[in-house]
Formats: structure tokens, sequence, C-alpha cells
């Protein structure tokens, strides 16, 4: 036993007021924490650093003291922060965890578990270093948690690992972790940032889905693809930071869940606050749907790499009002750009021009908005679908 446990139970037994103060202990062996807390200070203690082994007896001690037991009754427990930074989480003990629709959750080795501290009054955690992954509703519904440090042990955040956790206000993933699960901070009404480390090459399925007050969100230099949208129709989302590595990016879904195309954002057409969007240089199409209905949309670039825009691309796109199309482009779906009335001129990059449905430019006032040509192609496009009904053809070098 160590000086620092010798002491920690010798004001035990002396009855010292243990909640007013951070209670340090040493955990010497795995599954014991309850012999340095007894019954009646463990409901007082509201901050707790552990150092050593801690299994699933251990973690389920904790999450009686975080004011809720394994079943998610309420406890009187009334610890709020927790520092386990220096501590290692092991296999075995009891299960943390369960309900009837769920089986028994026991603890695995280097894991923050399913559920283990899903519904805790925690305000402040500290993850050990020694974790590599955050487990599926790892904190799902902890809705005081302000606080959560990930170290750069940690490779993977599983789904739904945060969902609920309306308190938190800004998350830096380390460059460690690969992959963000689905959801996996659904519901986090409180965080206004997000920094993503360049370690990232996945994010999952609407990972920031219903983040109201999200207003910032940087992507790391290796995401290569993103699911589907990963914030709410609701978001106050006005900067996306994200880099020219991104390929690959979710089309339309049904519901409430849309698809992202390339600024992660599908449907941007009631936060009216991103106005440019830059498309990175790498990315070979526009997919679905990407950008319909953003009507706070006032310029897009489209890179020489991009090869399609598809059905309803910036449908809707009032606010519009030129757009350059370059000679990369083989196809253009129906209604790429219909309803974008605020067009006063389109530029074509192609000699050729691309075979299209009339429905393509649906919406546009074509006695106003202007066709720019290639030289020399004046007379393919007074002649092609979809081109010949603009009134005024330009030329241009």
């Amino acid at each position: 036993m160590t000086l620092r446990s010798l002491l920690v139970i010798i004001c035990l037994l002396l009855g010292l007021n243990l909640h007013a103060q951070v209670v340090t202990i040493h955990v010497g062996t795995a599954g014991t924490l309850s012999s340095y807390i007894t019954s009646n200070d463990k409901y007082l203690i509201t901050s707790l650093t552990l150092t050593g082994d801690l299994n699933g007896t251990d973690i389920r001690y904790i999450r009686e003291m975080a004011g809720i037991d394994v079943t998610d009754n309420a406890t009187s427990g009334k610890l709020s922060v927790l520092d386990i930074s220096d501590a290692n989480i092991v296999e075995g003990g009891d299960y943390y965890y369960f309900l009837s629709s769920s089986p028994y959750i026991y603890s695995d080795s280097n894991t923050v578990g399913r559920y283990m501290f899903t519904g805790t009054r925690l305000t402040t955690v500290t993850i050990p270093n020694s974790v590599t992954s955050i487990g599926s509703e790892a904190f799902r519904d902890c809705s005081r948690l302000t606080t959560v440090t990930i170290p750069n042990s940690v490779i993977s955040i599983g789904n739904y690992a945060f969902w609920g956790c309306g308190g938190l206000t800004s998350v830096t993933i380390p460059n460690s972790v690969t992959s963000i699960g689905y959801l996996a901070f659904e519901g986090c009404s409180g965080l206004t940032s997000v920094t993503i480390g360049n370690g990232i090459t996945s994010i999952g399925d609407c990972a920031f889905y219903n983040c109201r007050a999200l207003s910032s969100i940087t992507i790391g230099s290796r995401v290569t693809s993103i699911d589907q949208s990963p914030s709410s129709d609701r978001s106050g989302l006005t900067s996306i930071s994200n880099p020219d590595s991104i390929t690959s990016m979710g089309d339309i879904t049904v519901g409430n869940y849309r698809g992202i195309a390339i600024v992660l954002i599908r449907k941007i057409a009631t936060y009216r606050r991103i106005t440019s969007v830059l498309i990175p240089k790498i990315a070979t199409s526009i997919g679905y749907g990407a950008f319909s209905g953003c009507r706070g949309l006032l310029s897009i670039t489209i890179g020489n790499s991009v090869t399609s825009i598809g059905s309803g691309a910036f449908s809707g796109c009032r606010r519009l009002s030129s757009v350059t199309i370059p000679n990369s482009i083989t196809s253009i779906g129906e209604q790429a750009f219909a309803r974008c009335s605020g067009f006063k001129e389109i530029h074509t990059m192609n000699a050729i021009p691309q075979k299209v449905k009339n429905s393509v430019f649906n919406g546009i006032d074509k006695k106003t908005c202007t066709l720019y040509v290639p030289k020399d192609s004046y007379s393919s496009y007074s002649r092609a679908e979809g081109w010949c009904d603009f009134a005024t053809i330009i030329e241009e070098d």
C-alpha cells in the first residue's frame, strides 16, 4: 500500500470531511475502490482523482458516486469532477451497467466502454492516458458535462458517445483519433466550436446533428469522407474550414438527415449565414441536392477536378448571382441550378455544350441572365438544348 493510499484511509477513519476537498486515491488492486471510500462518504465527495487499476466493480462505484447506479436509477451521489488520467481501465470485476434491453456491460482494457458514464452528473472528466477508444454512448445524457479531456492515445470515438451532452461548449479531438461515430455528439446544444485533428479520416453520419449553437467546425487535413450531415437545420454554423483532402460526401437521405456534399452541410437554407463555398481541389463530384435551398449562398467556386454536378445540386440558391462551370464538367444533372432566380451571368468553359435537360436552368430569368461561352462556340450553344433559351449569349476568351 502506498503512503498516499494510507493517508486517505487515515482521513476516512478519523471522519474528516472528504467532500470539502479534492480526494486523491491510488487503487492498489483493481476492484477495491470501495475499500478506500466508506459508504457514508461515497455520496459526499464532489471531486475525485484516481490512479492505479480500475475494473468494472470500480466503475460501478464511481457511477454511484456520480449520481446514478448500475440500472440507471438516481443516487444521492454528488461527484462532479473526475480525473482518472493516470489510472488504467482494465477488464474484470463486476458489470457496471445493465438494462433489460441490453446485456450486462463489463469493462475492457484501455477502453471507456459503452454506457460507462452515461447519465452521471459529472461536469469535468479527464480520460486515462492509456485509453485507445471511447465506446458507444459512453457519456450519453451527461447533461452537466462541460469539459472532457481526450488524450492523444484515443483512436476512435463511438456512436452516440456524447449524445445529449448539452453542457459541452467546445471539443478538441486529438490527432490520434481516426474516426468519429454515428451521432457521436448529437444534441450537444451548448457546443459552439469543434476542432477535428489531422488524424481523422472519416466522420460518421450526423456526428454533430442538432448542435444548435455550433458556429465553427475545423476539419483535419486527412479527412477523406463524411457520410451524412453532421448538424441540424437549426444550427448557427457560420464558419467551416475543410481541407482539400475531402473526396467523398454523402448524398440526400430521407427524413431530417440530409446529405452534406463538400461543405459538410446539406440544408443550409435556414442558416442564411454561410455565403461562399470553395470546392476542394481534388473533389470529383458534387452530389445530388448538395446545396439545395442554400439561400444565403452568394458565391461558389468549382475546381477543375470536378467532373459532375448532381441533380438539384444548387437548386433554390436564390442569392447566387453567377457561376463558372469548368471545362472538366462532363455531366450536369436535372434541375442542378433550378430556381436560382438571382443569376445574372453563367460562364461555361467547355467549347462543346454539355448535354443537359431544359430543367437544369428552370426558374432562371433567361432574358436578363447572360450566358458566357468560349470563343467560337456561340453557334453550338445557340442550338443546344438547355442552353439555347438564353436571350444573350456572349463569347469570351
